[in-house]
């Protein structure tokens, strides 16, 4: 598959290098920062810069941004993709982003749209600082707007191809319930006590 990865930061960066090393696939990656972009050649976590030619070429696409950004950008990505291309946004929250990728499945319904969160991390962040293990045992929580199984059975391979323990799939509301129990509850506790 050609695979695009829209932002190289730790997620995306990790997320490329993972693709690279335990996968035949191919990544194409653009980020507005042209140092991540260098980074991202030398770590081996992209073949080549994700250009508008690319972009066409794409069987997958991640936007690995913040849910503001995501908005802003989403659109002048996925009016490029071919048919049959699948959609995935690894935003930390996800109710923005799955309303965000729900008006565009209905402008471009000939795609599938996937919200998706990585419940990996590490106390750094940037390219610099991503890792081909990042995702190995972790849980990755999707939040799909198709409903096409195989669609859905491709997509959980693909993340269990990638050393995630499992897949779950869940609503919007469900996720960022969970993420605000066990992730950022934890965040308010740490700071209040400091």
């Amino acid at each position: 598959m050609n695979i695009g990865i829209v932002g190289l930061g730790l997620i995306g960066g990790s997320l490329g290098r993972a693709i690279k090393n335990k996968t035949d696939n191919k990544v194409y990656a653009f980020d507005t920062d042209k140092d991540a972009i260098l980074k991202g050649r030398l770590l081996g976590a992209m073949d080549d810069e994700l250009t508008e030619e690319k972009i066409r070429e794409l069987d997958m696409l991640f936007f690995a941004v913040y849910p503001r950004t995501l908005e802003k950008i989403a659109e002048n990505y996925v009016k490029r993709l071919k048919n049959g291309a699948i959609v995935i946004d690894i935003c930390g929250n996800k109710r923005k982003p799955v309303e965000t990728f729900k008006n565009l499945n209905a402008k471009y319904p000939m795609l599938h749209f996937s919200g998706g969160h990585c419940m990996a991390g590490r106390e750094f962040s940037g390219i610099s600082h991503s890792t081909v293990n990042l995702f190995d045992g972790a849980s990755m929580i999707l939040t799909p707007i198709t409903s096409d199984l195989a669609v859905l059975t491709k997509i959980k391979t693909f993340f269990l191809d990638l050393g995630f323990k499992q897949t779950v799939f869940t609503t919007p509301e469900e996720q960022d319930k969970i993420i605000a129990y066990t992730s950022q509850l934890a965040h308010l506790v740490s700071s209040s006590y400091i």
